[in-house]
C-alpha cells in the first residue's frame, strides 16, 4: 500500500514537464555540501540559504551551529531532512573529533527538525512546548517538505526529541549551556545561552538581512 507521502510524490511527478525528468537524470546525486564557518573558538556556523524552501536548496535554509566541548559535539538544530542530519553528524564529528552528545531544537519549523532522525532520540532535546508543537504539526510539515524539497527528503520521518528541557543548565565540562524557553516566532521557542563564549543561539527569533518568516509568530 502506498503511503500518503508516496501518493503525493506520485501526483507531483505526474504533472511534471518532460524537461524536468531530463534535468534530474543529468543531475549529480543529491548531496548537501556543508561549509562550516568558524565564528569563535570551538563554535562553527553552517549557514542556510537566504531563500524559501525549494528543490534546489533541499530545504537547507536554517542556520545551524556546532559547538565543541569536553563531553563531545553539540549541535543547535538538525536541519530539513535525514540526509542533511547525516551530513551534519559527520561534519560535527570531523570538526570536534568527538561524537555528538547533544542536539538542541529551537522550534518546530521543518527546516530545523527533520535531521533529528540521524541521531539517537535520547540526545535530541528541546522544551516541552517545542516537542508538543512538533507532535501536533510535524506530520503535516513532513508532507509539505516532501512536496517542496522532493527527493532530498527520501527516507525522512518525524522523530521527536527524547529529552525534555527545563531551565536547568546543562554542563558539558568546559561549556555550560543554559536553556531559556521563550516565545514569539512560534508559541514556544527555545533560546540557548553558552556561558563559556557569551553567545546566544536565538533560532528564528532573530532574522538578519531578510524579512522574518511569520506563520506562527506572535506579532
Amino acid at each position: 500500500m502506498l503511503s500518503r507521502r508516496d501518493t503525493l510524490a506520485a501526483l507531483a511527478a505526474s504533472f511534471a514537464a518532460p524537461w524536468l525528468f531530463a534535468a534530474r537524470a543529468a543531475a549529480s546525486p543529491l548531496e548537501y555540501t556543508l561549509k562550516p564557518e568558524k565564528i569563535d573558538e570551538g563554535i562553527w556556523l553552517v549557514r542556510g540559504a537566504q531563500e524559501a524552501i525549494t528543490q534546489q536548496n533541499g530545504g537547507a535554509i536554517a542556520n545551524i551551529a556546532i559547538l565543541n566541548s569536553k563531553a563531545g559535539a553539540i549541535i543547535v538544530d538538525s536541519g530539513p531532512s535525514l540526509k542533511f542530519g547525516e551530513a551534519l553528524k559527520a561534519l560535527a564529528t570531523e570538526l570536534t573529533g568527538k561524537p555528538v552528545v547533544r542536539v538542541y531544537i529551537t522550534h518546530f519549523h521543518p527546516d530545523h527538525i527533520f535531521g533529528n532522525q540521524a541521531f539517537d532520540p535520547k540526545i535530541v532535546a528541546s522544551s516541552k512546548g517545542v516537542v508538543d508543537g512538533m507532535a501536533k504539526v510535524g506530520e503535516g510539515f513532513a508532507d509539505g517538505m516532501y512536496r517542496l524539497a522532493g527527493d532530498w527528503m527520501r527516507g525522512t520521518e518525524l522523530v521527536l526529541p527524547g529529552t525534555i528541557l527545563e531551565r536547568k543548565p546543562e554542563d558539558f565540562g568546559d561549556r555550560v549551556i543554559r536553556p531559556m524557553p521563550m516565545g514569539g516566532h512560534t508559541d514556544q521557542d527555545l533560546v540557548l545561552f553558552d556561558e563559556a563564549s557569551g553567545f546566544i543561539f536565538a533560532g528564528d527569533l532573530v532574522f538578519l538581512d531578510r524579512a522574518p518568516t511569520t506563520p506562527h509568530a506572535n506579532l
